[in-house]
């Protein structure tokens, strides 16, 4: 099972990730996505290939999600800002 803190780090551990693919690829939503997914993937098959360990589905959604997290913070940024001053 995964406590809560360990979700919260599988989280924010891409939203960097999802920031930073997002502007290098001029606001492509899908290509960022498509990024975070494969960075996860071949980050599980490594796992699985060096210590055997099974390949989780949950982790992968995590990272997803913390990749549209980067996405939402690149964009909501400026608008903060903008709006603020």
């Amino acid at each position: 099972t995964l406590s809560s803190d360990s979700l919260f780090r599988k989280i924010l551990i891409f939203v960097p990730l999802g920031f930073f693919a997002f502007y290098c690829f001029k606001g492509n939503t899908k290509d960022t996505l498509l990024i975070c997914f494969l960075f996860t993937f071949i980050m599980q098959i490594a796992l699985l290939i060096i210590s055997h360990h099974m390949i989780s589905i949950s982790q992968i959604i995590l990272n997803i999600i913390g990749g549209l997290m980067g996405i939402t913070a690149f964009i909501a940024i400026p608008i903060y800002f903008l709006r603020k001053y």
